[in-house]
């Protein structure tokens, strides 16, 4: 009898090892991924939990989920806290797809809309180098991109003229950059 009992312990102890940290959430994934800055640029999801009414940026991975653009999706992850220790450029907790439960196209007429825009000439000049382009996210109220060498953000209300808006301060990056991206900056922002 004792010997069954320690069993049971050891099996009760040796389960609860496997599932510490670990829950299961439902998150929504919006249709499109946006311009963001975790160690350096890249795209995020944007995501909204169960209870949630505002979106906000993802910048981990779902692993076994594979995002496609234009569809919002209704998931089932589990989230397990990283064991220690920790890098420093990382989320405290792993994401993994448990279920996908929807999958709806959103074929909204989006215009000028969450579309990358690349600067592709200046004062006459063509560029090429994909270095500078903005992206204009209505639902949020934001134009965000980079100029250059570093990145924005504004946020912007549109003016009852549909073709206005006002902007507010804008903030973004400070970094130093190699001197071809520094001129295309400086030309970019004089505008």
């Amino acid at each position: 009898m004792k010997r069954l009992k320690s069993m049971y312990v050891f099996v009760v102890v040796l389960l609860s090892t496997f599932t510490y940290g670990q829950e299961s959430l439902k998150m929504f994934v919006k249709e499109s991924k946006v311009p963001c800055q975790g160690v350096g640029p890249m795209e995020c999801l944007q995501v909204r939990y169960d209870n949630d009414k505002e979106w906000q940026l993802f910048y981990n991975h779902i692993e076994g989920f594979n995002f496609e653009k234009g569809n919002r999706y209704e998931l089932l992850v589990k989230r397990t806290k990283r064991q220690e220790p920790i890098p420093a450029d990382a989320s405290s907790y792993l994401y993994k797809l448990e279920k996908i439960i929807s999958k709806t196209p959103v074929n909204k007429e989006k215009g000028i809309y969450d579309t990358k825009m690349i600067l592709t000439q200046l004062n006459g000049k063509k560029i090429n180098n994909g270095k500078a382009f903005i992206t204009i996210n209505n639902e949020t109220g934001t134009i965000s991109g980079k100029n250059g060498c570093n990145n924005f953000n504004v946020k912007f209300t549109k003016l009852s003229s549909k073709n206005q808006i006002k902007t507010a301060a804008p903030f973004g990056t400070l970094m130093a950059c190699d001197p071809e991206s520094m001129k295309l900056e400086q030309d970019f922002s004089a505008r």
